[in-house]
């Protein structure tokens, strides 16, 4: 084959590359249209959405977005580009609307960016957005605050959404001369299409407060199946748990330290159908508080069925090498021996290092609190009949009162 073949064959490869490369980006570029067009056209319940396009390339879109709802509006300005993928990104407009609230109310180095991509046959990719550090000055009082850039990272697989968050810290500085800081925020979020409830941890590490400080604190909600509910039931009749992880590392209140504070407890017998009366109900409530009766109403009924209950696996006080415990339960039994009810049942276990002898000297003279083994104990009744620690009473039965 001869040079001028060779140049002549390379020519047509790259004439040929280059039409399908244009032909790849005027699909994805109609495919974008066709994608923005129906979010346009059939917005969630409850918003209206407005779609401009302010420029046009082959390859790319400028555009603005308003959203609108119950009163509140906001606006975006954003930029598409195509290319082996789209890549959207917005930005919030801070010339009106929420944008325009959140310059006006003293917060500077505003600047965010939500980036959304999707692969050449379409898929979505996880959706980022970025915060710049802000700074927040309140001349009426002299606060100061400042923020940490943040980063969200959201992206849905296998029926399950998840939003990953890493959202810095703070630092505050208030007229008054006190301060309070945080570092090392993060936050995971996520919700599975067969479960009512979503999961959900939040986590920090050093934060001071001026009395209060610690050198790190984590919360964990997740749910599940209980034992014997069958995975082919609809969501909302399965009953499900939520559990409860808190702890605090170090924490240190007024003088006093500790090595750890925390507990794990367990909400069981929920389901989606109650979980939505009790949603429904919650928000009746933000607009009436007479209607927060009813959610207290709806709680109450469900534990006086036996339908719910509270497992409290442990709270802990670590100190000096030495943990103190307290376990138990809310639970409504009735007694097989008397037929009172009972409504929860609890121990109590501090090992005697950690007590100052005279502020149980009272317990001990009672019976409320007994001496075994180097562990000061008592076992909490709740009843019916009253309120009792190792059979002593504490409260009479008015406790029924309020649980009828």
């Amino acid at each position: 084959m001869t040079t001028t073949k060779r140049i002549g064959v390379a020519a047509g490869v790259l004439v040929l590359l280059a039409g399908s490369v244009f032909g790849l980006v005027h699909w994805e570029g109609r495919m974008w249209d066709a994608r923005v067009e129906k979010i346009a056209a059939n917005p969630p319940q409850g918003l209206k959405v407005t779609y401009e396009e302010t420029g046009r390339t082959w390859r790319t879109r400028a555009f603005r977005v308003r959203v609108e709802a119950q009163g509140l509006a906001a606006a975006w300005e954003g930029s598409a580009e195509m290319g082996w993928g789209t890549r959207t990104v917005l930005s919030l407009n801070l010339e009106e609307g929420f944008g325009k609230s959140i310059r006006e109310s003293g917060v500077s180095g505003y600047r965010d960016s939500m980036v959304v991509e999707t692969s050449v046959a379409g898929a979505m990719k996880p959706v980022l957005w970025r915060l710049d550090a802000l700074e927040f000055k309140d001349p009426a009082s002299g606060d100061v605050c400042t923020t940490e850039p943040l980063l969200l990272t959201a992206h849905e697989t296998d029926g399950k959404t998840a939003v990953t968050g890493s959202l810095g810290g703070f630092a505050c500085r208030f007229g008054d001369g006190t301060a309070a800081s945080i570092k090392d925020l993060v936050l995971n979020f996520a919700v599975h299409e067969d479960r009512p409830i979503a999961d959900f941890s939040f986590s920090g590490g050093k934060f001071d407060a001026e009395e209060l400080q610690g050198d790190g604190f984590s919360v964990k909600l997740t749910s599940r199946r209980m034992e014997g509910a069958e995975k082919a039931s609809p969501a909302d009749e399965a009953r499900w748990e939520e559990r409860m992880d808190v702890e605090v590392k170090k924490p240190r209140v007024e003088g006093e330290a500790a090595d750890r504070v925390g507990y794990t407890v367990r909400l069981s017998g929920l389901t989606g159908a109650f979980i939505d009366t009790v949603t429904q109900a919650s928000e009746a409530a933000a607009l009436d508080p007479l209607a927060g009766w009813r959610v207290l109403g709806l709680w109450r009924d469900a534990f006086m069925k036996g339908e719910i209950a509270v497992m409290l696996d442990d709270a802990f006080y670590e100190a000096r090498g030495k943990t103190a415990h307290l376990t138990g339960s809310l639970r409504y039994e009735a007694s097989p021996q008397t037929g009172i009810p009972q409504y929860g049942l609890f121990e109590l276990r501090i090992p005697e290092a950690l007590v100052q002898p005279a502020t149980i000297a009272d317990g001990l003279a009672s019976g409320e609190l007994k001496l075994v083994n180097g562990e000061y104990t008592t076992k909490i009744e709740i009843t019916a009949g009253g309120i009792f620690a190792n059979d002593q009473p504490l409260a009479g039965p008015g406790i029924y009162q309020l649980l009828r």
